[in-house]
């Protein structure tokens, strides 16, 4: 059970009013383990359906280490629609964009 500071809803707010106003859905392209993630070409074809048939806009969550930033943004290079780059964040902004998501 995460809660949120003021600090933290303001900036959530803010993030959220930068967007485009449609639903927004989060990919978060790495795990702990290397062996159970998904390829980065997938997960372009994911960003690419959720944007392009469900009219999502995608973000790509996750912390700041080489490996899941690499493979965000290899996503990022390949998707067609350019995803929010939400990457490099502490575990609590992580958390906080994930509970807005759609």
């Amino acid at each position: 059970r995460i809660t949120f500071s003021p600090d933290e809803r303001r900036a959530q707010d803010e993030f959220l009013a930068a967007r485009t106003g449609r639903p927004l859905a989060a990919i978060v392209p790495a795990s702990a383990n290397a062996a159970k993630d998904w390829p980065a070409d997938r997960w372009a074809v994911v960003a690419d359906a959720l944007a392009e048939d469900f009219g999502f806009e995608v973000a790509l969550v996750g912390g700041p280490g080489a490996r899941e930033v690499a493979i965000a943004r290899e996503i990022a290079d390949r998707a067609r629609h350019t995803p929010v780059w939400a990457m490099g964040d502490g575990v609590r902004r992580v958390a906080w964009i994930l509970e807005r998501c759609a």
